[in-house]
């Protein structure tokens, strides 16, 4: 990947209801709303935000990214027509492991090279993830430049983000989720 055109702040949902219990959540977005630590966490980082002068806002469409978009944009304050929401930065589809606990979807690889490889049943695998953050990406450099772009997004798209931008193949970035598999709550990853 080119250097990229734009400044891009990575933040990662609240804490959820899901995270508590330990269930793998694409579909579960009724049942899923921000914790009050969540809410918490989406104020901490609204506070840190301000020194960033943040453009436009792109975020997943999933209940707990919209709750920490709202608590953020509280303090920001970023008019309606500048955020926008962009289903390739959803949850990783946990396919049929979606609504039980992490365990089972994780039991479906033996290494971290097999995310990457082997298709979740009724889902999708980190390649998949991998494809639609770069197509977003790739995007995004197209439309705009010299934009200061806030993503709010999940822990392992996030993390796919953060590599890809880097211009990292599957391979590095595979060694890369081997150190660190998601982006943690309350960080801010400025690329």
């Amino acid at each position: 990947m080119k250097k990229l055109k734009n400044k891009y702040y990575l933040v990662r949902h609240g804490e959820c209801t899901s995270n508590i219990k330990r269930i793998s959540s694409y579909s579960w977005e009724k049942e899923d709303p921000l914790t009050e630590n969540g809410k918490n966490q989406a104020k901490i980082i609204s506070k840190r935000l301000e020194e960033y002068k943040i453009d436009l806002i792109y975020c997943s469409p999933f209940r707990r990214t919209k709750e920490t978009l709202a608590a953020i944009n509280e303090n920001l304050g970023i008019k309606e027509k500048k955020i926008f929401f962009d289903k390739r930065l959803e949850e990783n589809n946990f396919g049929i492991t979606d609504k039980k606990n992490y365990d089972e979807f994780h039991k479906l690889f033996n290494s971290q090279e097999e995310y990457f490889q082997i298709p979740v049943p009724e889902g999708e695998n980190y390649l998949d993830v991998n494809k639609r953050i770069l197509e977003f990406i790739n995007e995004v450099e197209k439309k705009y430049q010299n934009k200061k772009i806030l993503i709010i997004s999940h822990g392992v798209p996030l993390r796919i983000f953060e590599l890809t931008a880097k211009g990292l193949n599957n391979k590095k970035i595979i060694e890369e989720l081997k150190k660190k598999n998601s982006q943690k709550r309350e960080e801010i990853i400025c690329i």
